[in-house]
């Protein structure tokens, strides 16, 4: 989970502790330490906040999806944005989905059955 403030972070966590009980999460405050955790491991999936300091979301994704192994892995862009034409320059950077701030537990869920599979029907 890739999103510069602290607080938005921490719901994140608790709404993906809450859908994803037992599962490991990372959480990084910028795109470059987001490249650089996924240069030492593979993960799941990515929630990738698109407006970040030092390396945004759209550069961090294009540099990820260059590692081994991350050409699959589900990147979900997290933006407060609602510049038309956003999800497309998401997609464009290679992102897979799309949860525009603020977004319930029921938009996650949703995202997570669409791109990892995740039971639940809520």
């Amino acid at each position: 989970m890739a999103d510069d403030n602290p607080v938005n972070r921490a719901l994140n966590h608790k709404m993906l502790e809450m859908l994803v009980p037992g599962a490991r999460f990372l959480q990084v405050s910028d795109g470059k330490q987001a490249v650089e955790a996924c240069e030492k491991e593979i993960f799941q999936l990515i929630l990738m906040d698109v407006q970040m300091p030092i390396m945004d979301g759209y550069d961090a994704t294009r540099h990820i999806r260059l590692l081994p192994g991350y050409q699959y892995i589900p990147i979900i862009a997290v933006s407060a944005g609602n510049v038309s034409g956003e999800m497309e320059r998401c997609v464009r950077a290679g992102m897979n989905d799309f949860l525009s701030k603020p977004f319930t537990s029921k938009d996650m869920l949703k995202v997570l059955q669409a791109n990892i599979g995740l039971g639940g029907d809520e």
